[in-house]
């Protein structure tokens, strides 16, 4: 666990959830510099009934794991750069909750259809879209088949192959050429105000 990685905001949220009576499993996968500090918080949230810590787990096994969950929840700061693993929770069919400061966040969620976003920091937030999800069930699986639909016709390695084919023969051409969405769409610069939600 790195600070970076602002575990401490996901436990917050889920003290949150259990406050309103909700039934869950937290499992936070990883090792490191702050596990020490994250084990002490979910103890002092009431919260280690309700806790697994696997360890560092092989990117297999993380997966397996992802894709045994109905929610995943991202909750780096803007250190995190891509945050590539937005793209695996949605991969996975999660329900994924994502800090506005990952780079990847604009591009792969699209809020309240295939993901949430919160405001980064803010574990007011975060709870908010948690509660959302654990309130409806039903809609946080249909949220993670279209994120898994997004993910598997569009961000995908086939897909953006043929897209830097596509776009090659445009600038070969002298032309510009951009997709509204996925691999090869315009990103604009993203400033740490960029979210409204």
């Amino acid at each position: 666990f790195l600070k970076l990685k602002r575990a401490d905001l996901l436990i917050k949220a889920a003290a949150a959830a259990k406050d309103k009576g909700y039934d869950f499993e937290l499992e936070i996968v990883g090792s490191g510099e702050e596990e020490k500090n994250i084990r002490a918080l979910v103890k002092d949230m009431g919260l280690e009934d309700r806790t697994v810590f696997p360890g560092y787990l092989s990117p297999e096994d993380t997966r397996h794991e992802m894709e045994k969950a109905d929610i995943y929840v991202c909750t780096s700061n803007k250190l995190e750069g891509w945050g590539a693993v937005i793209y695996e929770g949605l991969s996975a069919g999660c329900a994924t909750i994502a800090t506005s400061m990952a780079g990847a966040t604009p591009f792969l969620i699209k809020d309240g259809v295939t993901g949430y976003i919160y405001r980064s920091g803010d574990a007011g937030s975060l709870a908010d879209r948690l509660l959302k999800l654990l309130e409806d069930p039903d809609g946080a699986r249909g949220m993670g088949r279209r994120a898994y639909e997004q993910m598997r016709d569009s961000w995908n390695p086939a897909e953006a192959a043929a897209r830097v084919l596509e776009v090659s023969d445009h600038l070969l051409k002298g032309e510009e050429y951009f997709y509204e969405d996925g691999p090869l769409s315009k990103a604009p610069v993203l400033y740490e105000d960029w979210y409204r939600g």
